[in-house]
């Protein structure tokens, strides 16, 4: 609940403070395939397979002229499968491409959480949840459909944490659509 206020309050405060100068607020939703590993007390990652995830985020692109867009992502994906979880970052984001371009590829990388589902196995006495604080690593192409929406044709995204001798990290592929509350000005 407290994360879900958080990014509540987070969009909120991005969506208030888009300036006159031209920067661009988006929002997307995207439908993942996402894989987790685990490891407890030293011992190497086990990964369980790809697993159906859902995800949104707020993306923040300030103010500028040029091909270079420099921007904030705040972004939140669920993987509701037993061996899934839930992870989230705020990333710093470079795009590469002038918004007049049709695609826009980018890079982003930020402080974020993993809160993953482990299953009992010979690690665990029980299935328990481990929740760390994570480095998240992600790029991805999108491509402008008109100026208010646009196709995430792909993002490819890691997210590695620890919690004192445990480990998860997650990897990602997703696809999905962005609005555009404002288009950027040529």
């Amino acid at each position: 609940m407290k994360r879900l206020c958080w990014i509540a309050f987070s969009s909120i405060v991005l969506l208030l403070s888009v300036s006159a100068a031209h920067a661009q607020v988006s929002i997307y939703g995207t439908v993942a395939s996402s894989d987790y590993g685990y490891a407890f007390n030293g011992n190497s990652d086990s990964f369980y397979g790809d697993y159906l995830g859902f995800g949104g985020g707020l993306t923040y692109n300030f103010p500028h002229e040029g091909t270079i867009t420099l921007g904030i992502d705040l972004r939140d994906t669920v993987t509701p499968d037993t061996h899934g979880g839930n992870t989230g970052a705020a990333s710093f984001r470079i795009g590469f491409i002038s918004q007049e371009r049709v695609c826009h590829p980018y890079v982003q990388v930020g402080l974020g959480y993993i809160s993953a589902k482990v299953p009992a196995s010979s690690f665990t006495v029980g299935a328990q949840t481990i929740n760390t604080v994570a480095i998240a690593v992600g790029g991805g192409l999108d491509i402008r459909i008109n100026p208010f929406v646009s196709i995430r044709a792909v993002e490819l995204e890691s997210t590695v944490g620890n919690s004192s001798s445990n480990s998860t990290a997650t990897f990602s592929v997703s696809t999905g659509i962005v609005y555009h509350f404002l288009p950027a000005k040529k």
